[in-house]
């Protein structure tokens, strides 16, 4: 099969508040500034909330006694806010440090998260055969992130041995799932993957 050049997914795996930057309009009367002035109330009062989340879940996730089983969705938001945080808290050692706690309890979406970081040498030394890995066992969770990923390290044989047609299937899968870049990979290898012979395909190979 002819090569193909494919591209890895890079998502926002945590939601946060965000808020324009660009400048309001002079304010043409009382009930505009009153307006702005509410607009602008909210927007320190959610910030103020995000910072305090963040503390908390770092309270929590520190004190935690060595007995205690860990919380993996707290873990993962604590790395995610590390990964994406606003204000000084961006940090991507710290955020590869609590995805990977988070990751060792099973938790997809951190395992996804950290294969990226080692996928690209974020926070972490550069290591393909263990983003491959990360991104298997998110997968098998019916992580589409994951899947495409790993369909796109198969396809080059990157970290794993090359194999155009399980990556293919990779991508089948996260495009099933409903994740457009997948289904944007899928046609560039000329695949439509709506196609009832690849879903045929597909299912078998899911069989």
């Amino acid at each position: 099969m002819q090569k193909k050049i494919f591209s890895l997914l890079v998502v926002a795996l945590f939601s946060h508040v965000s808020f324009s930057s660009g400048a309001y309009a002079n304010p043409t009367s009382l009930s505009d500034l009153d307006l702005l002035v509410d607009v602008g109330r909210m927007q320190a009062e959610a910030e103020e909330d995000m910072d305090r989340s963040f503390e908390a879940i770092k309270y929590q996730m520190t004190t935690a006694s060595p007995g205690e089983k860990m919380d993996a969705d707290a873990a993962y938001n604590l790395g995610a806010y590390y990964d994406f945080g606003e204000r000084g808290f961006q940090n991507a050692v710290e955020a590869a440090k609590w995805y990977a706690l988070a990751a060792g309890e099973g938790h997809a979406k951190a395992q996804s998260a950290l294969g990226l970081f080692y996928n690209n040498g974020i926070g972490v030394a550069k290591d393909l055969a263990k983003a491959a890995e990360l991104y298997r066992l998110a997968a098998i969770q019916g992580d589409d992130v994951a899947q495409l990923n790993l369909g796109v390290m198969i396809t080059r044989g990157e970290g794993v041995p090359e194999n155009d047609l399980g990556g293919l299937m990779l991508m089948g899968l996260a495009a099933r799932g409903g994740n457009q870049l997948a289904k944007e990979n899928l046609v560039m290898a000329g695949i439509d993957h709506t196609d009832l012979k690849f879903e045929e395909l597909l299912d078998t190979c899911i069989k």
